[in-house]
């Protein structure tokens, strides 16, 4: 099922030649007080003046579009290739040195496939790393990454519509995705990623719990064999 998602995972496309504008972006900017689809429209066309845009319009009916696959995603609808559910899980894993590994864990939200590796800590870089590893992992791009509220990453943690900050939204505009926060308090929202911590936990970081590493490059050689056999289980 992974090999099959990873063939259904890539940038979602439009009519040829049109420039694409960035709905996730899109739909995060208009959370601004006083802020309109004209403006953010005019914007995109300004963007992309050497290249073919939509009218108006068209750029309506593409956002109505992109709302209602975010209203099917917040009904937990999965579909593969459609989002990347992305944590951190609680525990970690201690170094010789006397820092500590943080184990970043990611989850496709159709088959549940896995990614786990190491980081120093749990920095915006860390998180975009970590993102970016797992993109590398899946080979390819999911239409939506669903990352929790994590401080780093989130500009304006409101407790209903929490908006990703401009580094985050600038990365995901590089891969052609967007980022759709969780809501506060709403574990809900990514129940795929909460199980898959879990498992990381049990399957892999209690595997290791005996090890002595000396960097996280360490964990992340260690880390690697045992994601293979994790996602290799049968009834994941």
């Amino acid at each position: 099922e992974g090999d099959l998602e990873r063939r259904l995972l890539g940038k979602p496309t439009g009519p040829a030649g049109y420039a694409q504008p960035d709905y996730g972006r899109i739909h995060q900017e208009l959370r601004r007080k006083g802020m309109t689809l004209t403006l953010l429209w005019e914007e995109y066309q300004a963007e992309f003046a050497d290249r073919q845009t939509y009218r108006y319009t068209q750029f309506c009916e593409h956002y109505k579009a992109f709302t209602k696959r975010l209203k099917r995603s917040m009904r937990q609808i999965h579909r593969a290739g459609e989002k990347l559910f992305v944590d951190f899980a609680g525990p970690t894993l201690p170094l010789t040195t006397g820092r500590r590994a943080h184990i970043f864990v990611a989850a496709m939200g159709a088959s549940s496939y896995t990614f786990a590796c190491a980081t120093p800590a749990e920095t915006m870089e860390d998180w975009l790393g970590g993102i970016a590893r797992a993109l590398t992992f899946y080979g390819g791009v999911p239409q939506l990454i669903v990352p929790d509220n994590p401080r780093a990453m989130i500009a304006d943690p409101d407790r209903y519509e929490p908006r990703a900050g401009d580094t985050v939204l600038d990365f995901a505009r590089h891969y052609g995705t967007s980022f759709l926060p969780a809501r506060v308090y709403r574990p809900q929202d990514k129940p795929k990623v909460e199980v898959a911590v879990q498992v990381v936990e049990r399957w892999i970081m209690a595997r290791l719990r005996h090890h002595r590493f000396e960097s996280v490059h360490s964990v992340n050689e260690a880390i690697r064999p045992l994601l293979k056999n994790l996602n290799e289980r049968p009834f994941q």
